[in-house]
């Protein structure tokens, strides 16, 4: 397998009260996602999910890169390795519309919440989705789910995101609970 990235940067930073801003960035990318290296490929989600996390709110990307980076991280999804499908999930964080209700992002971490065998990716979703009425549905399920740190995670989304007593009672939270440890 052929692996190539090229990434250029041309940007200055300057630091205003304690905080690192980038001024200008200039980004060109080459992405070939095809590589037999697990570790390659994990390194270049974390490259994607870093870079994406700190471009700050108000940056926006060009279609053609948005295209490049949904097409590679939406393949790394589906990447055999846990942590690599984890790592593209949190990429994909920004990324997603939650108030569209055909995002292509919402729709494919959905499919994995539900479907994904590794609690790491189901756990990594529930963290970085956004809150939607059609999130809720599927994160209501995962406090049924077979690993713990998964139930907790949505337990949290739920308490953080959602008025828990207009959905659950105490009672049933508590049952819930108890059938699971």
């Amino acid at each position: 397998m052929f692996y190539a990235i090229n990434v250029i940067f041309i940007f200055s930073i300057t630091s205003v009260k304690g905080a690192i801003c980038i001024v200008g960035l200039k980004l060109k990318t080459y992405f070939c996602f095809f590589v037999s290296s697990s570790c390659a490929r994990l390194r270049i989600c974390m490259l994607i999910n870093w870079l994406l996390k700190n471009l700050g709110d108000t940056f926006e990307i060009e279609d053609a890169l948005y295209d490049k980076i949904f097409t590679n991280m939406i393949e790394r999804l589906r990447d055999k390795v846990a942590e690599i499908r984890a790592q593209a999930v949190t990429a994909l964080f920004r990324l997603q519309n939650p108030r569209d209700p055909d995002c292509p992002v919402i729709k494919a971490f959905l499919f994995h919440l539900g479907c994904d065998p590794s609690a790491l990716v189901r756990r990594t979703i529930i963290k970085n989705i956004g809150s939607s009425k059609i999130v809720l549905g599927f994160i209501i399920k995962r406090i049924s789910d077979t690993d713990e740190t998964v139930r907790v995670a949505a337990y949290k989304f739920l308490a953080e995101k959602v008025i828990i007593s207009k959905y659950f009672s105490e009672r049933t939270i508590l049952n819930t609970l108890n059938e699971k440890l």
